[in-house]
C-alpha cells in the first residue's frame, strides 16, 4: 500500500513543485509576498523529496548505496520537517504585519533547527545495523525516542498551520471562495498529520504499557494519514493562489472577527 500511495503523493508534490517555480519566473520582478511564495515552492519540493524517499522500492536502493540502513527514513523525515516548517512560514508572511515577520520566522526556524539536530543525534545513537526507526522496532528506546520527537514537532506545527488556515479561510470565504477552499484543505491535511502523531504516539505509548494494537493496523492507518495529509497539502497550496494583504495597523487575523480580511490577486503584484 505505501507504494502506490507515495507514489501518488510524490507525483502531486513534484507537479505542484514546477507550477510555483514557474510562476515564481513569471513574477520574477515582483516584490509582494515573496517570502510566502518562495516558502511554498519549498513546501513543496521538501513534501515530494519526503514523499519519494518513503517508496519502498527508493528507501531500499537509497539504504544500499549509503551503505546505513534507515537513512532514507531519516532524510524523509528531515525533509518532511522542513516541508511543515515552510508552511509555518507561509502562513507568518500572511498572518503577521511586515515588521513581525522576521522574528515569527526566525522562531520557526530555530524550532525546525533544534528538531532537525535532535533527530540527526538520536539516530547516530541509533543502532541501525539492527534496528530502522520505525513502529516496528518500538522495543528500541533509541528508536521510541525518535519517533516521539519527530511526532512532537509534527503536532506542533500541524496544529498551528490547522489554527492560521482555518482562521484565514473563515475570514476569506465571502471574498475569494477558491482562497477560502484551499485553506480548508491545508487545514483538513494538516489536521490529519496531527491525527497521525496521535495515532503513532498512541501506538508508542500503548507498546510501552504491554497493550498495542496490532502492528499491521498501526502501519495502515499512519500510511492512510499521510497520504491524505499530504494529498490535502498539495491540493490547499495549489488552490490559495491569491495572497493576503495585511492593513496598515492591524493583521489579518486581529481584524478578522470584524472585518474579513482583504485579498490581493497573487504573491507578488501584477
Amino acid at each position: 500500500m505505501d507504494g502506490p500511495i507515495y507514489s501518488v503523493c510524490t507525483l502531486l508534490a513534484v507537479m505542484g513543485t514546477t507550477l510555483w517555480m514557474c510562476h515564481a519566473y513569471l513574477r520574477r520582478h515582483g516584490t509582494r509576498r515573496r517570502l510566502a511564495l518562495q516558502a511554498r515552492i519549498a513546501a513543496f519540493a521538501t513534501c515530494g523529496f519526503a514523499s519519494l524517499l518513503t517508496i519502498p522500492a527508493v528507501a531500499d536502493t537509497t539504504d544500499s548505496i549509503t551503505g546505513a540502513q534507515g537513512t532514507a527514513r531519516l532524510v524523509a523525515n528531515l525533509a518532511a520537517a522542513a516541508s511543515m516548517a515552510s508552511m509555518q512560514i507561509m502562513l507568518m508572511d500572511w498572518t503577521r504585519e511586515p515588521s513581525q515577520v522576521a522574528s515569527s520566522v526566525t522562531g520557526r526556524l530555530a524550532i525546525a533547527s533544534t528538531t532537525a539536530v535532535a533527530l540527526i543525534v538520536q539516530f547516530l545513537h541509533t543502532d541501525t545495523t539492527k534496528v530502522v526507526v520505525t513502529t516496528a522496532y518500538a522495543a528500541d528506546g533509541h528508536v521510541t525516542g525518535y519517533l516521539l520527537t519527530y511526532l512532537a514537532f509534527v503536532a506542533f506545527a500541524g496544529l498551528e498551520i490547522t489554527f492560521l488556515a482555518t482562521r484565514l479561510a473563515l475570514s476569506a470565504r465571502r471574498l475569494r471562495r477558491p482562497a477560502a477552499a484551499g485553506l480548508m484543505f491545508l487545514s483538513i491535511g494538516c489536521t490529519s498529520s496531527v491525527t497521525y502523531t496521535l495515532h503513532q504516539g498512541g501506538y508508542l505509548v500503548a507498546y510501552q504499557i504491554g497493550h498495542p494494537w496490532p502492528l499491521a493496523v498501526e502501519q495502515t492507518i499512519s500510511s492512510l494519514l499521510i497520504g491524505l495529509a499530504i494529498s490535502c497539502n498539495a491540493i490547499g497550496m495549489g488552490l490559495v493562489a491569491p495572497a493576503f494583504r495585511q492593513p496598515a495597523k492591524a493583521s489579518a487575523l486581529q481584524q478578522s472577527a470584524s472585518n474579513p480580511t482583504a485579498i490581493s490577486a497573487a504573491d507578488s503584484p501584477h
